[in-house]
């Protein structure tokens, strides 16, 4: 394993406590940085903040939402509040009804319950509801990255792919390079006694170095396998490697864009297209790496 992660990702985790069952939720996709959202039941909002350090602790790129729940236990009443204004609100509207409708039927306790605003849940936690809480994001946390680890290496290979066919694309070109010149050369000639010149070898051999000068491929042959040694290096190396691998993908685009508008060698610029539909496809499968 590379230790490589995609950005893309779920994981779920429930864990029993006294307080009723807690239940953790991820989903991560693509994004260009960090950006967590959460979906919390508000009791846990005052403790979002120590959620979010979790997180950033150990993702560094994609965009994570995480929900947080609760359901209480049946047995635990301490999460039910009732509210005494709401109480003597109704018992005043009853005592003003009962004075104007004599005989006026009783309110049920069930009635009363029922009466909006008389009970409410808490909305503050434990600080051992926290602790549990926090315990159980990590577990699902660790279950996120597993799952994106495993993805990110299948990336890898399909990367590495994609790099081994692109090298292998630029060796088909340098044998071509020294046969382009003895092309040029040709047409040369058939320019000059078109023209009705006879050139001497001076002349040729400056004509020569212009076009050589113009259309020298070698410099952009070598940065293109820089790139891709570079490529190649951060791949095995692993770890956090989305933007630098980004960064490699636009250099080899702007290099094989350069080694495609000088070539005049068909051949060559057929090879160029097909380095070009690669690492379009590298820079594709780029954008779901951490």
């Amino acid at each position: 394993m590379r230790n490589i992660s995609s950005m893309t990702g779920y994981a779920t985790g429930v864990t029993a406590s006294p307080e009723g069952s807690i239940n953790v939720e991820l989903r991560s996709v693509n994004h260009r940085n960090l950006d967590l959202q959460f979906r919390s039941s508000e009791e846990f909002r005052s403790s979002e903040p120590q959620f979010r350090r979790i997180i950033q602790n150990r993702v560094s790129r994609g965009k994570i939402e995480c929900r947080i729940g609760r359901t209480a236990s049946s047995a635990n009443t301490s999460d039910l509040r009732v509210n005494d204004e709401a109480l003597l609100t109704i018992r005043k509207l009853y005592e003003h009804m009962n004075g104007i409708i004599p005989n006026l039927k009783p309110i049920s306790i069930n009635e009363i319950l029922g009466w909006p605003g008389v009970l409410s849940e808490k909305t503050e936690i434990s600080e051992n509801l926290v602790r549990d809480t926090k315990d159980l994001l990590n577990i699902t946390l660790d279950k996120l990255l597993i799952e994106k680890n495993r993805e990110g290496d299948s990336l890898a290979e399909i990367l590495l792919s994609r790099i081994h066919r692109i090298s292998k694309l630029i060796r088909q070109i340098e044998p071509l390079l020294p046969n382009i010149m003895k092309k040029i050369e040709k047409k040369l000639l058939v320019k000059f006694e078109d023209a009705r010149l006879n050139p001497d070898q001076d002349r040729l051999q400056q004509e020569l170095i212009f076009y050589a000068a113009k259309i020298d491929l070698d410099e952009e042959i070598e940065r293109l396998k820089v790139h891709l040694n570079e490529a190649e290096n951060i791949l095995n190396s692993g770890g956090v490697c989305g933007k630098k691998l980004d960064f490699l993908a636009q250099e080899l685009n702007r290099e094989t864009n350069t080694l495609s508008a000088k070539s005049i060698d068909f051949d060559v610029t057929k090879i160029a297209i097909e380095i070009k539909t690669l690492i379009e496809q590298f820079r594709e499968q780029i954008q779901n790496i951490e």
